[in-house]
């Protein structure tokens, strides 16, 4: 069984948030719209940024078909240039439209078994090993996707995997799933969102 990163694309037509790394999940993630990287005001379906987020009742949906995934509440704020701004209209990248977001996340940790080929480093948020790089995985750089490379990759073992669809590894910040959930999610089509495969499940 495949393992997927989920990623979420940057368009020009959609609208995307910003977010400072290393935040405290249990107490909300601090946000922001932003036009750093895009100009669009469209939200799509999964809005990128530092999180995963995505339409809060997309959330609920994945919550009652698959297992580990955790609910994240989004805190607003203002984007600086709202504050000065006269006339709203002006901001072109901010969205007109009212829809409940919501960050998804989990708290399952498996451990990658030692054929995995993973580069470790120091983590700059909090000073502790993690994982820097699955190597061999596939990437996605601009709008190009790099494949595979056959026999690497990360890899877990089926018992220590269990029931679980929603998943990370032990010392890794990006949330991982199974392939049910990619072909689940791709029959619905939701927009704004790419499946990196990057591992096994043996």
């Amino acid at each position: 069984m495949k393992v997927y990163k989920i990623a979420i694309n940057i368009n020009p037509q959609y609208a995307h948030i910003h977010a400072q790394m290393g935040q405290n999940l249990s107490k909300g993630i601090k946000v922001m719209w932003d036009d750093w990287i895009a100009k669009g005001n469209v939200i799509p379906d999964f809005v990128y940024s530092t999180y995963t987020i995505c339409k809060k009742e997309i959330a609920d949906n994945l919550q009652k078909h698959f297992v580990g995934l955790k609910l994240v509440e989004l805190n607003f704020e203002k984007n600086p240039k709202e504050l000065i701004v006269k006339n709203l209209n002006r901001l072109k990248w901010l969205p007109k439209e009212n829809v409940e977001l919501t960050g998804i996340d989990t708290d399952i940790e498996i451990p990658a078994l030692p054929q995995s080929t993973l580069r470790f480093g120091v983590s700059g948020l909090t000073g502790k090993e993690c994982i820097k790089e699955i190597i061999g995985a596939e990437t996605l750089k601009g709008d190009n996707i790099i494949p595979r490379e056959a026999g690497k990759g990360i890899f877990f073992k089926a018992e220590d995997i269990g029931g679980y669809n929603f998943f990370k590894p032990i010392a890794y910040p990006f949330l991982l799933c199974t392939e049910e959930v990619k072909f689940y999610i791709q029959e619905q089509e939701y927009s704004n969102i790419i499946f990196l495969e990057i591992g096994d499940v043996i």
